[in-house]
């Protein structure tokens, strides 16, 4: 199943392949339905985003919000960060602000502690979180900062969002 799950990650991305949502789709429901441990919990966490943006599916709500809280509960902080923007703007359920900050917060939490070990994807959401204020409080020289150590760190996509946001 852990094969599974990386040959739907280089198909969402197009590593060394052409991108195949549908097939990285059929791969990750299958890993979600029959893998255990952290490989189900990141394979639905996964799932749960592509039926939130209807890559690969059709949009359904209702699943997304059901397997990013799978993803949440396995200590996922990306799959709580996503389901806070669910709640946020009351995609599948009743707009809830003061659910989606929870749910930000405990991302922003868990992303601290991963920027912390030097994983600069996690720095970088953690940006995001800050550049938006969800969770945390709005503060955009943080957020520069998050997205620089992302940056130096080796994580290219942070580089134009350190350049895109203006200090306080």
């Amino acid at each position: 199943m852990v094969g599974c799950v990386n040959l739907a990650v280089i198909y969402t991305s197009g590593i060394g392949v052409e991108r195949n949502d549908v097939e990285a789709f059929r791969l990750l429901t299958l890993a979600c339905e029959r893998a255990e441990g952290k490989t189900r919990i990141h394979a639905c966490a996964t799932l749960g985003g592509m039926y939130a943006s209807g890559r690969g599916t059709g949009k359904d709500y209702q699943q997304s919000l059901r397997l990013l809280g799978i993803g949440c509960d396995g200590g996922i902080p990306n799959a709580c960060a996503n389901l806070g923007l669910h709640y946020a703007n009351g995609l599948g359920v009743t707009a809830d602000q003061e659910k989606a900050n929870a749910l930000y917060l405990r991302a922003a939490r868990d992303f601290q502690r991963d920027c912390d070990a030097n994983r600069p994807s996690s720095c970088a959401l953690l940006g995001g979180l800050y550049e938006f204020g969800q969770g945390v409080p709005r503060d955009l020289s943080i957020a520069r900062s998050l997205f620089e150590k992302a940056c130096r760190g080796g994580w290219k996509p942070a580089c134009a969002r350190a350049a895109q946001v203006p200090s306080n």
